[in-house]
C-alpha cells in the first residue's frame, strides 16, 4: 500500500500543489458571498454581496434615505487623517453600521473604526504595500456565517481583493468567551473562511492576514463549514490489487500517485496482503481482478469531502472509463487509525520554557485521549544536538504511562544539550512513523489504514547542520501519510518562525500563540479536532478490473465538478481472473473483525489480529498463555491483567485453551477420551469429517461394517461388507441368503431366489433350476431330480450318483471302498493326512475334507448349508461341496461307544461336537426331507431340509 497527504490544497496545500489549484481554473470575478462597501446616493458607504456564481456583484444596500451620522473613530496614515461614517437603519439586512478608512503608503500605516472596545483596527506595517492607497473598513449587520458560533459583527475589510507583499494585522472587537475567541479570514477565491486564529487580548483578537476580505470572531474550536464541491481533490492514500508482489511495489508498480504540474510522488507499503474478502460464514474468497483505492477527498481549501457513494466518483483505466462490468463499489473504512509523536525540543536554548512544553505536551494529551476520547496512539520523542533522536516512549493509548513519561521528562538532562538538531528531528520523527504504522498495518493483516502527525514543540532553530531546512521539508512533503503539527515557544530568544511556517505550509497547522492559556484552551482542542476532521473524508473505493494483462492505471475523480488532484494507481493485471464481484464487496468484512479489504484493526491494548486463518481480535492473554488473574506487558508495551477466558483458563494452575485443548475441552478436567476425537470450539468431535462417535471410536457409518448406518448396527452376513450406510453383498450380482452371501444365478440352494433350492440332481442356470441330460447318458430321460432310465425304468437319483443301464439304475457304491476302523482288522482300514493345515485327506477314498467346522455352531438349514460349502475357500482350496450321505458316513468310527465321544477319528477331526450333520442326499420321492448322520450314534437318518444341524464340507 502507498500513501499520500490528506491535504492538498489550500491551507494544507504543498506549493506545487497549491499552484496548481489556483491557476487550473479561470479567476471569478468575485468571490460568492464576499461583501465589499459601495458609495451611497448623497455620500456616506454601504456594501454589496457577490452572487453566488461570482460574476459580480450585487446592488448597494445602503440601508437609508440619507447619511447618517459619524459613528466611527479615527483613520491615520503617517500625516494624513482617515474618515469615517455612519450608516442608516442597522435592522436593514445588509446594511452598514459603520465605516471607517484611510490612506495608507509604502511606509505603512494604521486604519482604525471606532474606538475604546468597540474599535476595529488594521495596521500595515513599511513594505506591505508599494504606492499609496486607501483602505475601508466596514461593519455590517450580516447574519452569523452558517456553522459558526460568532462573538463579533461580520466586517468587510477593502478594496476587496487586495494583497499584501507582508502580512498586515487585522484587530476585531468581540464579546463571548475568551478562550475559544478566534480570528476567520474569508478565502481570496473561494466559499468560507480560513481559520486565522490569532491572540485574544481583553476584548479584541489580534491575527495577520495576507489579503482583504471579509472577516470576524467565533469559537474556534466547535464550528463547521460545508465543502465547496465546486473545486475538490481526491488525495491518494493506499492502493491494493489482486496479485500484488513485494517485488513489483518497490518497482514503483501498485504505488498510489499524486500528481499536479506534471510531477509525481510515489511511495511503496513495505507488506502484501492478500486480496481475499469474506464469504460470510468465517471463511474467504478470492478476489480475481480486484483493485481497492484508499483516498481522501477534500475541496481546495483541504476541507473534507463526506458521504459520497460510488456513482459520484468517475474512474478511469488508462485514461478510458471503467466498462459496466467494473462494479465500483464503496467499501467501509472501519481500520484508519491515527498516530501522533510528541517531538520535543530540550537543547539548552529551551530550558527557560521546559515547564511550558511539557505542560502544553501534557494537555495536547488530555484533550486528545481523555476530552475527546479520540483513539490516537501517542508517542514521545526528543531531541538536542545528537545525530539520533530518541524515543522516549512508543505510540500508545495508556494517557497516564505518557504523562509520567512527560513529567519524568521535566527533569531529563540531554547528553548534548548545547546544540540542537531540529531538521534531523523532523526528518527522522516521519522516518518513525513510517515504522510504526508499517507495523500496525501488517499485524492487522491490510485491515489497517494508518495516518499520522508528529507534533513539534520547537522554537524553529537548527545549529547541529545534520540536515538542512530543504531536507527537513522534503521529507515532510514526501510522506504521504503524515502530516507535520507544531507548537511555536516563541518566548525563546531564538525563536524563527519563518523556519516553523516553512515546515507546516505556510504556518496553517502552526500553534502561533505566546499564551498558553489560549494554547491550552483553543489551539488543542482545535488541534483535536482537525486531527478526527482529516479522516472523516476518507474512502476506500473497489471495483473488477476488466484487464488481464500489463500494467494498467487507474484514476479516481470526484463525478460533475472540478478536480484539481486525482489519486492514481499502477497495477499489473498478469493474473488477473475470476472471482470479483459486486456481491463479493458486499460481503468483504462480513464476520471478521480485522485483515481483509480494510475490514479493521485489532485494540493494541487488549489483542491482536489472527490473521488470514479468522481475521479475528483474540486477547493477547491467548498467545501469551496468561490467564487467572494474570498481569503482564503485552507485545504492544500494554500492561494487560488476563481474566480466565473459554481461550486461556487456569487448570491446575496451568493456563489451558478450553476451546481447543483436548484434556480439558470446555471445561478443567473434560477430556477427549474417544479415539480420533479432539476439542473444536469447547467440545469433543471427530476430526475426520463425517466420522460419529460409537463406543470408544470414531467411525464413518457409511462405511464401517461394524456401524453401518447407525452406531452398533453391524453387517453379520458372510461376504457382506458397509456401503454407503448399508450393508450389502461386496461381490456384484449376490444376494444375502440366510447367513452368506450367494449368487442366486448360479446357486441350487437358493435358485433366482433365497430359499429356493433346485430338485436333487438338478443345477441352476441363470436363476432357473435345470436337469443336465448328459449325466444321464443315451435311452435315459432328464427329469427334476435325475434320469429316468429307459421307458418306465428306475430313477437313478442326481444325489444317489448311480447311471443307467437300460431300465436299471447301477448303483456307484459297489465297487467304492468304505473306510474301516484300523483296530478293526476290516478291509481298507481308515488312514487319514492332515499335513496341510485346515484339510483333512482320506487315504482310503481320497476326499478332502473340512477339518475346523467354520459354519454357525447353531447349525444350518440344508440349504444354507449346501450354500456354506460352495461358498468356503479354505487352505488355497475352491470347490467345496456338501457331502453326499456314503460320503459322510464313510468318517463314522464304529469303535467308539455311543454316548461318550463323537463317533469320528477324534485325531483327524479334534473338537467334532456329537451332533447331526448334514448329507446332500435328498430322502427319495420327497426333497422335503434329507439324510442326516449323527456322530453321536453312528446312524443315519433322514430329517425336514427347515432343521438346523451342522455342516462340514468335502471336495
Amino acid at each position: 500500500m502507498t500513501t499520500l497527504r490528506l491535504g492538498a490544497c489550500g491551507a494544507l496545500l504543498l506549493p506545487a500543489v497549491l499552484a496548481a489549484c489556483r491557476s487550473s481554473s479561470p479567476k471569478p470575478s468575485c468571490t460568492p458571498g464576499q461583501v465589499a462597501s459601495c458609495p451611497c446616493a448623497g455620500g456616506g458607504q454601504g456594501v454589496q454581496s457577490c452572487s453566488a456564481g461570482g460574476s459580480g456583484y450585487g446592488p448597494c444596500q445602503c440601508g437609508g434615505s440619507s447619511a447618517g451620522s459619524s459613528s466611527g473613530g479615527s483613520g491615520s496614515s503617517g500625516s494624513s487623517g482617515g474618515t469615517s461614517s455612519g450608516g442608516g437603519s442597522s435592522g436593514s439586512s445588509g446594511g452598514v453600521v459603520g465605516t471607517a478608512s484611510g490612506p495608507v503608503g509604502a511606509d505603512g500605516g494604521v486604519v482604525t473604526l471606532g474606538s475604546g472596545a468597540s474599535a476595529a483596527s488594521v495596521t500595515v506595517p513599511a513594505g506591505a504595500v508599494n504606492s499609496a492607497q486607501t483602505l475601508t473598513i466596514t461593519q455590517t449587520n450580516l447574519p452569523c456565517p452558517t456553522g459558526f458560533t460568532c462573538y463579533s459583527p461580520v466586517f468587510q475589510f477593502g478594496p476587496s481583493g487586495t494583497t499584501f507583499q507582508k502580512p498586515v494585522t487585522v484587530s476585531l472587537p468581540f464579546t463571548g468567551n475568551q478562550q475559544l475567541a478566534t480570528l476567520f479570514w474569508s478565502y481570496p477565491n473561494a466559499t468560507g473562511y480560513q481559520r486565522v486564529g490569532g491572540l485574544p487580548s481583553g476584548t479584541a483578537v489580534t491575527g495577520n492576514v495576507s489579503h482583504f476580505s471579509t472577516g470576524f470572531i467565533a469559537d474556534g474550536v466547535n464550528y463547521s463549514q460545508a465543502a465547496d464541491t465546486s473545486c475538490v481533490q481526491t488525495v491518494g492514500l493506499s492502493g491494493r490489487y489482486t496479485g500484488e508482489t513485494p517485488a513489483q511495489l518497490d518497482a514503483g508498480v501498485g504505488c498510489v500517485s499524486n500528481c499536479a504540474d506534471g510531477g509525481c510522488q510515489t511511495g511503496c507499503p513495505t507488506a502484501v496482503y492478500p486480496m481475499v474478502a469474506s464469504n460470510g460464514d468465517g471463511g474467504s474468497v478470492g478476489l480475481g481482478s480486484a483493485v481497492a483505492l484508499f483516498f481522501n477527498v477534500q475541496d481546495c481549501q483541504g476541507r473534507p469531502v463526506t458521504n459520497l457513494d460510488a456513482g459520484s466518483f468517475t474512474v478511469l483505466e488508462n485514461g478510458a472509463p471503467l466498462s459496466v462490468e467494473a462494479q465500483t463499489t464503496v467499501l467501509p473504512t472501519n481500520g484508519v487509525t491515527v498516530f501522533a509523536e510528541l517531538v520535543l525540543d530540550v537543547s539548552s536554548h529551551t530550558d527557560a520554557l521546559r515547564a511550558q512544553m511539557f505542560q502544553g505536551a501534557e494537555n495536547f494529551v488530555n484533550q486528545i485521549q481523555v476530552t475527546d476520547h479520540l483513539p490516537v496512539a501517542i508517542g514521545i520523542e526528543t531531541f538536542a544536538g545528537e545525530a539520533t533522536i530518541a524515543e522516549q516512549l512508543a505510540p500508545t493509548l495508556d494517557t497516564a504511562a505518557i504523562q509520567a513519561k512527560l513529567q519524568a521528562l521535566t527533569t531529563f538532562v540531554d547528553p548534548d544539550v548545547n546544540s540542537t538538531n531540529l531538521y534531523g528531528a523532523v526528518v527522522q520523527s516521519f522516518a518513525h512513523l513510517d515504522q510504526v504504522e508499517a507495523s500496525f498495518e501488517q499485524r492487522n493483516y491490510g485491515g489497517a489504514f494508518a495516518v499520522g502527525f508528529p507534533l513539534l514543540f520547537t522554537d524553529g532553530l537548527d545549529t547541529a547542520g545534520y540536515d538542512t531546512q530543504a531536507q527537513a521539508v522534503a521529507a515532510e512533503q514526501g510522506d504521504f501519510k503524515n502530516q507535520l503539527l507544531a507548537v511555536a515557544l516563541q518566548d525563546s530568544s531564538d525563536y524563527n518562525l519563518a523556519a516553523l511556517a516553512a515546515l507546516t505550509y505556510g504556518g496553517q497547522t502552526l500553534i502561533n500563540s505566546p499564551n498558553p492559556t489560549v494554547a491550552e484552551s483553543r489551539e488543542f482542542p482545535y488541534l483535536a479536532t482537525y486531527i478526527a476532521g482529516e479522516v472523516s473524508g476518507a474512502y476506500l473505493l473497489g471495483y473488477c478490473s476488466p484487464k488481464r494483462a500489463n500494467v494498467n492505471n487507474v484514476t479516481v475523480e470526484v463525478a460533475n465538478t472540478t478536480n484539481q488532484v486525482a489519486a492514481s494507481l499502477s497495477f499489473n493485471a498478469s493474473g488477473f481472473g475470476p472471482g470479483c464481484s459486486a456481491a463479493a464487496f458486499g460481503t468483504a468484512c462480513q464476520g471478521w473483525q480485522c485483515g481483509g479489504l480494510g475490514c479493521g484493526a485489532c485494540d493494541d491494548e487488549t489483542s491482536v489480529c489472527t490473521g488470514p486463518a479468522a481475521n479475528q481480535c483474540e486477547s493477547d492473554c491467548v498467545p501469551a498463555q496468561k490467564c487467572g488473574g494474570m498481569t503482564f506487558t503485552n507485545p504492544q508495551g500494554y500492561q494487560q491483567t488476563c481474566s480466565d477466558t473459554p481461550e486461556s483458563s487456569s487448570c491446575n494452575s496451568t493456563c489451558v485453551d478450553l476451546q481447543t485443548d483436548s484434556s480439558n475441552c470446555g471445561a478443567c478436567g473434560k477430556a477427549c477420551t474417544i479415539s480420533g476425537e479432539a476439542c473444536s470450539g469447547g467440545a469433543c468431535a471427530c476430526t475426520t469429517p463425517g466420522d460419529t462417535a460409537c463406543g470408544t471410536a470414531c467411525v464413518d457409518l457409511q462405511t464401517d461394517s461394524s456401524n453401518c448406518g447407525a452406531c452398533g448396527k453391524a453387517c453379520t452376513i458372510s461376504g457382506e461388507a458397509c456401503s454407503g450406510g448399508a450393508c450389502a453383498c461386496t461381490t456384484p450380482g449376490d444376494t444375502a441368503c440366510g447367513t452368506a452371501c450367494t449368487d442366486t444365478r448360479i446357486d441350487p440352494a437358493n435358485c433366482g431366489g433365497c430359499n429356493a433350492p433346485c430338485a436333487p440332481g438338478d443345477v441352476c442356470q441363470a436363476g432357473v433350476c435345470t436337469c443336465v441330460q448328459s449325466a444321464c447318458g443315451s435311452g435315459a430321460t432328464c427329469q427334476a431330480g435325475g434320469c429316468l432310465c429307459g421307458s418306465g425304468g428306475q430313477v437313478c437319483l442326481a444325489s444317489f450318483g448311480g447311471t443307467c443301464s437300460g431300465s436299471q439304475c447301477l448303483s456307484p457304491w459297489a465297487s467304492w471302498p468304505m473306510p474301516n476302523p484300523a483296530s478293526t482288522g476290516l478291509p481298507n482300514p481308515s488312514s487319514y493326512n492332515t499335513a496341510t493345515p485346515g484339510v483333512v485327506v482320506d487315504n482310503v477314498t481320497g476326499l478332502m475334507w473340512q477339518q475346523p467346522l467354520g459354519a454357525p455352531s447353531g447349525g444350518s438349514t440344508w440349504s444354507a448349508a449346501a450354500s456354506y460349502c460352495a461358498s468356503l475357500s479354505l487352505a488355497g482350496y475352491t470347490g467345496w461341496r456338501l457331502p453326499t450321505e456314503i460320503e459322510l458316513y464313510s468318517l463314522v468310527d464304529f469303535t467308539v461307544a455311543q454316548g461318550t465321544a463323537a463317533t469320528i477319528d477324534a485325531t483327524a477331526f479334534p473338537n467334532t461336537p456329537a451332533a447331526w450333520f448334514w448329507s446332500s442326499s435328498p430322502l427319495a420321492g420327497n426333497p422335503s426331507y434329507a439324510w442326516s448322520v449323527p456322530f453321536g450314534y453312528g446312524s443315519s437318518s433322514y430329517y425336514d431340509v427347515s432343521y438346523t444341524y451342522r455342516v462340514r464340507c468335502v471336495r
